[in-house]
């Protein structure tokens, strides 16, 4: 056999080695496009609750308010028993004769029944103040609590508190500058708005608990 066709071999095995090589690194190439790796969603779901409108839509609240404001009532109207008594004895003293005994005595009276009011009246508020407090913490547990549960039904990854309504119409510069310091969203659409879903909800566990 010639050197020329020795040549000529070597040349045709080397051109059929480098075309199956390429041949198959395009397929390779093809298989990999083909095979579409699966694409998780990484948007987060939004949404917000107007806490006020909330509020003012809850049968609870509205039982526990009007319970707390008859609770206030009776304190109020120990209150003013205790002014009629405390303008009785101011009479009492006007009637008695100037630097007699029973005058001085009924002075003393009235100095009493003067602190006596000061500081019920003082209690009056603190208690009034704390049952508010205890009752707008009870009811934002279970707003949060129902919140937590309405995002595991309906698949919300947040919800925050709709803010949008913090900034007064008509306020000073402080009072409005302020407002917009504390707000933390500038748009929300009603879209994401479970307001009313959490109202409905909440009024429904509710009612289901034997309240009527």
């Amino acid at each position: 056999m010639s050197s020329q066709t020795h040549k000529i071999k070597n040349f045709a095995l080397l051109t059929s080695l480098s075309l199956f090589l390429i041949m198959s690194l395009v397929w390779n190439v093809g298989a990999a496009s083909n095979r579409v790796a699966p694409v998780r969603s990484t948007q987060t779901r939004l949404a917000v609750v107007d806490l006020e409108r909330l509020q003012q839509g809850l049968n609870e609240w509205a039982v526990l308010e009007s319970k707390r404001k008859e609770a206030a009532q009776i304190m109020q109207d120990d209150l003013l028993s205790l002014a009629d008594q405390l303008k009785a004895f101011k009479e009492e003293v006007e009637a008695l004769p100037p630097n007699s005994d029973a005058r001085i005595e009924a002075v003393i009276k009235v100095k009493e029944h003067e602190s006596l009011v000061a500081t019920r009246k003082e209690l009056f508020q603190f208690r009034i103040d704390l049952e508010r407090g205890n009752l707008i913490r009870t009811m934002y547990n279970k707003i949060t609590q129902a919140t937590a549960t309405l995002a595991a039904e309906d698949g919300w990854d947040m919800i925050v508190v709709d803010d949008q309504t913090l900034v007064p119409p008509r306020a000073t510069f402080r009072e409005v500058n302020a407002a917009i310091s504390q707000r933390r969203i500038l748009f929300a659409s009603d879209a994401i708005d479970i307001t009313q879903r959490l109202e409905d909800m909440m009024n429904n566990d509710y009612s289901a608990q034997g309240n009527g």
